[in-house]
């Protein structure tokens, strides 16, 4: 908050030195409530990467530029704040005053705000994206992920994407390694017309999981709780008879009906909650008689000449008979023995 502090040092100065000019208190007061009220605004950097632009851009006009009543000083202030090397040297020949910070932002928007540059940028690193160098999933995912994303934000720029589909998985499929390519090859085979155009999503859907039509060991079973943490924007339906994939931070998920009636199996669901059953096993316990303890030879000897020989006297107290030598010579021959 420094370069606040200063400002606003600064136009307190002058304002007192034009205390009899009209509007200058009242922009003090638009400036300390616009102060005051200001939240914390988080943006990432920007560093002059053309990727990163357009989200830089809109998330600093709607939450800078577009704040009302906030003054050109603070909108400056922000803007040098958040921008970073090649970028922040464009502006280094701007006045850093609140007057100029229309010029400072045309000064980057006309460098970067460019749909050309930038498609031919992110063309570049579809072409480039490095190839699975195994066949883990995780691999396979950050190929598929990269993809799908450049796809997005080509979109997103104008790019008819959407009528790229055999050039998409062309370019996907040079990533991927031989045994990803025969899979997909040998689900093609498998279409009712095998010579269709081929599908980026249709890619995604049968290569989430290399192996899918194989049975594997299941490692773990999330439950809805995590579920909805996981998934992310994107649903790609087929019809009735075909699974449904619901992207998420795993991958693909897949749900629904599968047109398989050859294959027999069972499913087995199981649910647990902890908490349930610790309050079930302390209600057993509860209603459970007690245990009776195992008593040693002597113990049981002692307890049988407690119930005979003890009785409660008419004053209340008890009489308690003590053992003689030939009700126990065992122990007491021990005990001479060791005096």
């Amino acid at each position: 908050m420094g370069l606040f502090q200063d400002h606003l040092l600064r136009v307190q100065r002058e304002a007192a030195r034009s205390a009899v000019q009209p509007g200058v208190s009242g922009l003090m007061q638009d400036m300390e409530s616009n102060r005051a009220k200001l939240p914390t605004i988080v943006i990432a950097d920007f560093s002059g990467d053309i990727e990163d632009w357009v989200r830089f851009r809109d998330t600093f006009k709607e939450m800078v530029i577009e704040r009302p009543n906030l003054p050109n000083i603070y909108k400056m202030n922000y803007l040098r704040s958040y921008v970073k090397g090649e970028a922040a040297e464009l502006l280094q020949e701007v006045p850093s005053g609140g007057e100029h910070f229309a010029d400072a932002w045309q000064v980057l928007k006309g460098h970067y705000d460019n749909t050309r540059l930038l498609t031919n940028k992110l063309l570049d690193r579809l072409i480039s994206l490095p190839s699975m160098s195994s066949d883990c999933a995780s691999e396979l995912m950050r190929v598929l992920n990269g993809v799908r994303n450049l796809l997005r934000a080509l979109k997103a720029l104008g790019s008819p994407v959407d009528h790229w589909g055999n050039l998409s998985v062309f370019l996907t499929l040079r990533k991927l390694t031989l045994r990803c390519r025969s899979k997909w090859e040998d689900t093609v085979k498998q279409r009712a017309d095998p010579t269709a155009p081929d599908s980026f999503d249709d890619l995604c859907l049968q290569l989430a999981d290399p192996d899918f039509t194989k049975l594997g060991r299941i490692d773990l079973l999330l439950g809805t709780q995590i579920h909805a943490r996981v998934v992310q924007e994107g649903l790609r339906v087929g019809n009735e008879s075909m699974p449904i994939a619901t992207n998420s931070r795993l991958g693909p998920i897949l749900s629904g009906n599968i047109n398989d009636s050859d294959t027999g199996g069972s499913i087995v669901y199981l649910q647990t909650e902890g908490h349930l059953d610790d309050l079930l096993r302390s209600f057993w316990e509860v209603e459970e008689p007690p245990h009776a303890p195992l008593l040693s030879a002597e113990d049981k000897m002692c307890e049988e000449h407690y119930v005979n020989t003890t009785v409660r006297l008419p004053d209340g107290r008890y009489q308690v008979r003590l053992p003689t030598e030939a009700q126990c010579p065992n122990r007491l021959g021990k005990l001479s023995t060791d005096s």
